[in-house]
């Protein structure tokens, strides 16, 4: 499996590059989001099918992204963009996903977390009971998401059960 890290910061370099030209890259930001939260998803249940999902979202980022660019700084400097955005899927060629950390205020020190986006697939109530059920903590965040935090095989057990409620059903 692709580790998606290298990628996923190479792309995030350019939107935040494009942003600070003044471009709006919202869309490209919000489509990185969404496939940091699926790869984290299939870091913690391997079966999950969410890792095609997150390669779409990246797809869907880096055409924006250098569609954008394109447009504002001309073909040369895309080219030099694609160049840096295969050399990411050269070095995470081979590699397994680690899984992407970073400092989250109000999460203490060594607890594990995870940010879910609620949707019709999956509501604050569902979210919030069945963290409750694990012993996590919840706290609502801005943009319709809940930081879910504790023990990191709670964690684990927490994205596993939201995986397989937002899972389609099989008809059979």
């Amino acid at each position: 499996m692709l580790n998606y890290e290298y990628l996923w910061k190479a792309l995030e370099a350019l939107a935040i590059e494009l942003k600070g030209t003044g471009l709006d890259v919202q869309g490209a930001i919000q489509d990185l989001k969404s496939a940091k939260t699926l790869f984290t998803s299939q870091q913690a249940d391997p079966d999950s099918p969410t890792a095609v999902e997150a390669q779409l979202y990246l797809d869907k980022a880096e055409a924006n992204l250098l569609s954008l660019a394109e447009s504002c700084q001309g073909k040369k400097y895309v080219d030099n963009w694609l160049n840096t955005i295969e050399e990411a899927r050269q070095k995470g060629m081979g590699e397994t996903s680690k899984p992407l950390r970073s400092f989250v205020p109000g999460v203490p020190k060594g607890q594990d977390w995870v940010r879910i986006k609620t949707s019709d697939l999956v509501n604050a109530k569902d979210i919030q009971a069945t963290a409750a059920r694990l012993g996590l903590e919840c706290k609502p965040q801005e943009q319709e998401s809940i930081l879910v935090h504790g023990k990191s095989d709670e964690i684990k057990k927490f994205i596993r059960e939201i995986a397989e409620k937002t899972r389609p059903k099989k008809q059979g």
